[in-house]
């Protein structure tokens, strides 16, 4: 069953009409796409680490963010995994059409 949602910007699953293109994401998986990007584009680290590491002296794994300890050192290839496992899964149903 595939469900429609309504698009904030009318019918058309909220892409910007022809001639009115946004550099916005206008969809979850352009976001994770974008996401992805900036943080290869800062080798691997989250661009908001260096602010957050100006105000603690502590430099654990899980400094600048609230997760225990190990999964905050695993957190990219744990996420990645998942979100790989997601795409294979829409890729699969894409493709069956």
């Amino acid at each position: 069953m595939v469900v429609k949602l309504p698009s904030p910007r009318g019918e058309g699953g909220g892409h910007a009409p022809p001639g009115e293109g946004s550099l916005l994401p206008t969809s979850p998986f352009q976001h994770e796409n974008l996401e992805c990007f900036i943080i290869v584009a800062n080798r691997w680290r989250c661009p908001l680490t260096s602010p957050a590491a100006q105000f603690t002296e502590g430099r654990k794994d899980n400094f600048d963010i609230y997760l225990p300890t190990w999964l905050a050192r695993h957190n990219k290839t744990i996420f990645g995994s998942l979100f790989l496992a997601g795409e294979l899964v829409v890729l699969e149903f894409w493709l069956k059409g």
